[in-house]
This record gives structure tokens, sequence and C-alpha cells, in this order.
């Protein structure tokens, strides 16, 4: 998810009922113009993630340079570079719509610190499935739904398709730009409305809210949103692909 809380008022009022516009409860509140935050989650019928936030720009490397071509051919083979150039593209940042430096996810990134938590869940609900329908029922059939951001591997074959692939894991075949059709935008909808009003100060209070927030969803509310889907695939073929909206989401 991006979250970007430039909107939120410049000042701040401390009241009592009655009081709330007298100078001197009013206080200003510093510039947020600027500050974004790039969280990343997942969720499915037996659990949900905590809160990961990614990137922040003490922790974003340098743009890697680009691998040339070997000088001669005895030094590395065609197959050695194209595997460099494969690890090379991997740790490039995507374009971002907010350009903020640092704040953009990487294949590599998430191949190291998202995917494998992913997969993990992914394993625990096999075996609650197993567990439910018996054990002739095959760990495939939960599959890991993604959209079609770069770093998520789904265009290509990289380090994010591969280690997916390992660990037999199906994805989801998503089209891209379909809130409607994601339980996890759902899940973000649900955390903007209870935070939108929330007082903060620093980056550091922000992104306490945000968890608080999403600790708060419960799972009879992720569930609501996964049994849904299936009504609202029906729906987006009977409007012809056009966006849908139910009470849920």
């Amino acid at each position: 998810m991006h979250y970007d809380p430039t909107e939120q008022a410049r000042e701040r009022i401390i009241r009592q009922k009655g009081t709330g516009y007298r100078p001197e409860n009013i206080q200003n509140r510093p510039a947020t113009q600027g500050m974004v935050l790039h969280i990343a989650a997942s969720c499915n019928w037996y659990s949900k993630s905590s809160l990961k936030f990614y990137h922040d720009k003490s922790e974003d490397p340098p743009k890697p340079q680009k691998p040339g071509k070997p000088r001669q051919k005895q030094t590395e083979t065609d197959e050695q570079f194209s595997q460099r150039l494969q690890d090379w593209k991997a740790k490039l940042p995507h374009k971002v719509e907010v350009k903020q430096k640092g704040n953009s996810m990487t294949q590599e990134y998430y191949a190291k610190h998202i995917l494998p938590a992913n997969i993990a869940r992914i394993e625990a609900a096999r075996l609650h499935h197993r567990g439910s329908f018996g054990a002739d029922v095959c760990g495939p059939l939960l599959t890991l739904q993604e959209d079609n951001d770069p770093s998520h591997g789904t265009q290509s074959n990289n380090v994010a398709s591969s280690l997916k692939h390992i660990n037999w894991i199906d994805c989801l075949q998503h089209p891209s730009q379909s809130p409607d059709l994601s339980p996890m935008k759902a899940l973000w909808g649900i955390l903007k409305q209870r935070v939108r009003k929330r007082v903060w100060q620093t980056m550091e209070e922000l992104k306490q809210i945000l968890i608080d927030g999403w600790d708060k969803i419960t799972m009879e509310e992720v569930r609501k949103r996964i049994a849904e889907m299936p009504y609202r695939c029906h729906l987006v073929v009977d409007n012809k692909g056009d966006f849908i909206k139910t009470p849920l989401w």
C-alpha cells in the first residue's frame, strides 16, 4: 500500500466543549507535504500478517551500475553474463507515481524481505486446509494473489518468480488496476478510514497509529471480504469489466 498523509490538516485543536476555536486552543502542526510511507502486508482465511514498512531513505542503497558485456569470451560465458544482468535488474527500483527517493520496492527486496513470509503463511494455510479437509487435499489449491507491481516478478522470469516456483506457489492471474477484486485493497480501505482523523506529529507516531489500526482489523472482517470474492467476480462479468461497489468495499 502507498500511504500519502499530505492532506492531513496543518492545525490541531486542544479543547473542551465550546472552546475549540479560541486562539489559545489552536496549535500549528508541522507541514507533512512530501512524507510518504510504503507498507506491505498479506492476509488469508486463517491469518493476517503484521505491517511491514519498507525502504525508508536510511536503508536505500545506491543505484547499481549496469554490468558491461565481457571483453573476452574466455572470461565469462553468455549464460553467466545473462545471470549477472538478471541480478542487476532485480536490484533496480521500479518507477513509482510518487517519485520519492528511497520509497520503491525492488524485486530483490521483495524476494528477500516480503515474499518468504508470504510463502510461510501459505504453507501454514495448507496445513490448516489438510487438517480440515483431509490429507488428500492438495496444497497448491491455495494461490497467492498479487497485483502487477513489477517488484512481485509477475511479468517475467526473475528472482521473485523463481522463489515462488521452487516453493510450489501458484499465483492468481490478477488484472492490474483492480482494487475492487483484491481483499487486501479492502483491508487498506478499512485502515485508511479508521486512521484518517488521528492526530500525529512525527513519522514514528504515524507508523504506530497505522500499526494499531491494522492490529484492530479482525479475522471476521478479513474473512467476510475473502468470502465475497466469487460474488464480486460475477458482478464484474455482469458489468462487462466496469468497476463494482458493494457495502463491504
